[in-house]
């Protein structure tokens, strides 16, 4: 099944490299990276995904259990060439992923390396790092809703929080490899994710709420 750049499949350091993605996710979001030689690039796919999904949702997608989760690039975003001696490109600031200077590197062939993610459900918004290649979280931060001083409460708030965010993570995670696992992603899914990378075409409409646009179910993401 071919990935989001097309590649010779000996290119193992490609991390679009064509292979397969592992057929079962198991719960949580706790895939070591030696588990599946498809880690090696699904990394990086899903950050594109992200990406993709932001410009395209206006970052909001349902998810079971959590229902309306709204997600973003937040303030960094580092893109990697590929090859022997891949090349790196930071961008910081407000929102990196709609400049122009990001959108070249990715129409020149970059992909998202590592990006700094916000996410929000309901009232809390969290903010975190996730590197592609291991999938790593790190630098997770997480909204105060306890009043400082009551430590035993907020310890208890704070596991909470924590476990939330990861499970949302988690859960994203999971729709994209729904995505990646879905029947039409040769013919319909996969062409509109490279048209867009390679700067050929716009997401198709979608309505605020994250739904399909009349039209766009049937044939798309």
């Amino acid at each position: 099944m071919s990935g989001f750049v097309e590649g010779p499949e000996e290119a193992e350091d490609d991390p679009f490299y064509e292979g397969e993605p592992p057929e079962e996710q198991g719960e949580g979001f706790d895939l070591e990276p030696d588990e599946h030689p498809s880690n090696r690039f699904l990394g990086r796919e899903f950050l594109a995904w992200i990406w993709y999904r932001v410009d395209r949702d206006f970052g909001r997608i349902e998810l079971p259990t959590f229902g309306a989760v709204d997600f973003w690039v937040d303030d960094r975003l580092v893109m990697r060439g590929r090859g022997e001696d891949p090349q790196t490109a930071s961008f910081k600031g407000g929102a990196p992923s709609s400049t122009e200077e990001a959108r070249a590197a990715l129409r020149a062939g970059k992909v998202p390396e590592e990006a700094r993610l916000g996410l929000r459900l309901a009232d809390r918004e969290y903010t975190l790092s996730l590197r592609g290649e291991t999938l790593d979280v790190s630098g997770l931060k997480v909204p105060q809703t306890v009043k400082k001083g009551d430590v035993e409460p907020m310890v208890y708030d704070r596991m909470f929080l924590f476990e939330e965010a990861m499970a949302v993570v988690g859960a994203i995670y999971g729709r994209f490899l729904e995505d990646r696992l879905d029947p039409r992603w040769e013919a319909s899914i996969l062409p509109r994710v490279r048209a867009w990378m390679a700067g050929q075409g716009e997401p198709p409409p979608r309505s605020r709420s994250g739904e399909a646009e009349i039209g766009d179910r049937e044939g798309g993401v």
